[in-house]
């Protein structure tokens, strides 16, 4: 299994990642625009005031609070590994684990937010979430493409 895992990664995940294909730009640009977005999010000192003042969405944004950390490193993760970023995935998780406790430590600094453990230990969570469903993905995707054996290679997609 593992050899179709190593085989998979470096043959490419499909015909987006062919030579000339945008589809890894964009994937690296919505990375960094969530990364912003989040980032802005996060250090805001107020940020459901961003939420549009509709009763019903203000009521979806408290409810939604306590996974919002959860959720959105799930997605940080996600959309990180999906960049496919010219570095070790070991070197990518410490990254965003630095991101993590940093964004959270920051909001001290910030005035009406203080940083929390809860906070941080959602962080945490989501980025082994999103981790673990990538690590998922190219499990299944890799079991897939061995059973797939008539099927040509794919050509290196980075130089």
């Amino acid at each position: 299994m593992r050899d179709n895992v190593s085989s998979f990664l470096q043959s490419g995940w499909g015909p987006w990642t062919q030579p000339g294909s945008r589809f890894p730009v964009l994937l690296k640009l919505l990375s960094v625009g969530y990364l912003i977005a989040l980032l802005w999010l996060l250090l805001s000192s107020r940020p459901l005031e961003f939420v549009p003042p509709r009763p019903d969405l203000v009521a979806l944004a408290r409810l939604a609070a306590p996974a919002a950390h959860f959720l959105s490193f799930t997605l940080l993760a996600l959309s990180a590994v999906a960049a496919r970023w010219s570095m070790p995935r070991r070197t990518l998780f410490l990254v965003l684990v630095a991101f993590a406790v940093g964004t959270e430590l920051l909001q001290g600094l910030i005035p009406r937010r203080t940083p929390e453990l809860v906070d941080c230990l959602q962080n945490l969570a989501g980025i082994l979430a999103g981790g673990g469903l990538c690590w998922l993905a190219i499990q299944a995707l890799a079991a897939l493409r061995g059973a797939d054996r008539n099927r040509p290679p794919l050509p290196d997609p980075i130089p």
